[in-house]
């Protein structure tokens, strides 16, 4: 899956960009790439979660690590740093709680990042399954996330759940991943990251990769790995 990305991306990198006007002469030397900062944050399917041998763990093959492996074999320049925590909601990482370090505030006017990716809506879900379902607060603290990112300089990605193995807690992902879209309409200087309906529709075996129905195991990571690439790419500097 990831010969097969990486030749996608080929593709993608010698016909997708315009050629670049100011373009170095042949004979000087090019100028050194800026590298693109990428900060990712989100519950434990962002920092890498799954369940091997009956046991949970925090597998190396977990998205964001082979987002950045495949970006750098491409040949861009990145830096990318996980800030994923486990069960988190959207609220924890706007107010920095539940083992969120600090406030979404003071974690943006602090971070270095060119472009940031926030992915909640799982640990949502699964509050609104024991009856709490309040869509609007949620997408409130939703815009809260994007604009306060937005008001510090970041380029910012909403990136939806993916999907759930049990069918009334997927029904409400789904739900989820509608809402941050509609979001992402509202605020078009925002991007979106589907990975709900991309799974959904790429991976027909998808369910088969969720060990305990809800955390990818490491071949869904790798595909939501490729998903996040394909969004990321048109806003990185042109190769």
């Amino acid at each position: 899956m990831k010969i097969a990305f990486i030749v996608w991306l080929g593709a993608f990198v010698c016909c997708g960009f315009p050629a670049d006007a100011s373009a170095t002469p042949a004979g000087s030397a090019a100028p050194a790439r800026q590298t693109v900062r990428i900060a990712m944050y989100g519950d434990s399917t962002m920092l890498g979660t799954t369940r091997k041998n009956g046991t949970y763990t925090v597998t190396p093959r977990n998205a964001v690590s082979q987002l950045d492996a495949m970006l750098t074999a491409a040949g861009y320049k990145v830096e990318l740093s996980n800030h994923g925590v486990n069960m988190i909601i959207t609220d924890d990482l706007l107010d920095g709680t539940h083992g969120v370090p600090r406030s979404w505030v003071a974690e943006m006017k602090s971070s270095k990042a060119d472009i940031v990716v926030i992915n909640t809506g799982l640990n949502d879900a699964a509050l609104a399954r024991t009856g709490w379902d309040d869509m609007a607060h949620v997408k409130t603290r939703w815009t809260q996330l994007v604009k306060i990112a937005i008001a510090h300089g970041k380029t910012v990605f909403v990136e939806t759940p993916n999907p759930c193995a049990d069918g009334t807690t997927d029904a409400i992902v789904a739900r989820i991943a509608d809402a941050q879209a509609a979001l992402v309409r509202e605020n078009p200087s925002t991007h979106l990251i589907d990975q709900y309906h991309e799974i959904r529709r790429g991976m027909p075996t998808w369910a088969a990769h969720l060990p305990d129905g809800i955390h990818p195991d490491d071949t869904l990571y790798t595909f939501k790995a490729a998903v996040e690439a394909r969004a990321l790419i048109p806003v990185l500097p042109p190769l």
